[in-house]
C-alpha cells in the first residue's frame, strides 16, 4: 500500500548531484549577511550551502549512521517532531541507527533549498516502508552550519499522519520495540 501524506507536493527535476536544479539560494544580499552582494563572505556562505545541499542529497540517497557522523559537530543537536532533542554526535548516530532499523529503505529527495549566512533550509520528500506500507511525506529541515559540518538541525513536518500510520500498523509495534525506537521517547 502506498500512502502519500501531502498531495500538494510537487517534484522538481534533480541535477546529477541529487539537488534540485533551478532552485536554491539567491545570489547577493539575500544569500548572505545582507551586505554588499559581491562580498567574499556572501560568496563563501553560498558556496558552503551549495556543498552542504549536495552532501545532503547524496546522503539521503543511501543514508548510513557513519555518513551522518562524518557531517555533524561533536555537540550537534537534532530537533524533530515525536521525539525529544538528540544532543551530541553519539546520540545523533544512535537516532539514525534506530530510524533505519524501522525503515531500512528510508530515502529522501531534495525539492529545493535556500540559505542565508550559516543557515540552510532544505525542503525534501522522505519515503520508505513502515511495516507493509510505503509512505512519503514532505519535510523542511533547518540547519546551522559550522565550517563544513552542521551543529543544529530542526526538522519540520506534520507528524500526525505518520503517528496514526504507526498506531494502525500492528506489525510495526514489535519492530519499534526491537529497534529501541520507543526508548528514544523515554530520554
Amino acid at each position: 500500500m502506498h500512502v502519500r501524506m501531502d498531495d500538494s507536493l510537487t517534484a522538481h527535476s534533480p541535477d546529477q548531484t541529487g539537488a534540485s536544479s533551478g532552485v536554491g539560494a539567491s545570489s547577493g544580499a539575500d544569500a548572505g549577511s545582507g551586505t554588499d552582494s559581491g562580498s567574499s563572505t556572501d560568496d563563501n556562505a553560498l558556496h558552503n550551502a551549495e556543498q552542504f545541499v549536495d552532501w545532503f542529497a547524496k546522503f539521503w540517497a543511501n543514508p548510513t549512521p557513519a555518513g551522518l557522523a562524518a557531517k555533524v559537530t561533536s555537540d550537534v543537536v537534532l530537533y524533530q517532531p515525536m521525539s525529544p532533542p538528540h544532543q551530541g554526535k553519539e546520540a545523533a548516530v544512535e537516532w539514525m541507527q534506530k530510524l533505519l532499523a524501522l525503515a531500512p529503505d528510508l530515502r529522501g529527495e531534495v525539492d529545493d533549498w535556500s540559505a542565508k549566512g550559516p543557515v540552510v533550509f532544505i525542503r525534501f520528500r522522505m519515503h520508505g516502508t513502515f511495516g507493509s506500507r510505503f509512505v512519503e511525506w514532505p519535510i523542511v529541515d533547518r540547519f546551522v552550519l559550522e565550517n563544513d559540518l552542521f551543529k543544529e538541525r530542526r526538522s519540520y513536518f506534520d507528524s500526525m499522519p505518520l503517528a496514526l500510520l504507526v498506531l494502525r500498523t500492528p506489525s510495526m509495534w514489535l519492530k519499534m520495540l526491537r529497534s529501541g525506537a520507543l526508548a528514544i521517547a523515554d530520554r
